[in-house]
């Protein structure tokens, strides 16, 4: 799954960030059901920390990235879960 979400943010950044700088995007939130939630769930997390690789001048850099998961299942480990709240809140 993880080897997937990765594919998928490489496939989608550039347009992603295109689409943010020509409309001045402030916010993304990806949404999902089931399946669809443990994929909306990654990508958030993984677009969240490629972000913060970013350099200051890049749009995605402050644009706030959100999830909003229905019925998702176990996605990720407890090591990984904690290490994530410690980093983002």
């Amino acid at each position: 799954m993880h080897l997937a979400t990765n594919w998928l943010l490489g496939s989608i950044i550039r347009p992603i960030t295109i689409f943010c700088e020509k409309h001045k995007v402030k916010r993304i939130v990806s949404v999902g059901h089931s399946l669809g939630a443990a994929v909306a769930t990654l990508l958030t997390i993984t677009l969240k920390h490629f972000k913060d690789t970013l350099p200051e001048s890049s749009p995605l850099k402050n644009v706030d990235v959100f999830a909003h998961s229905y019925a998702t299942p176990p996605t990720v480990i407890i090591f990984f879960s904690i290490s994530i709240l410690y980093l983002y809140f």
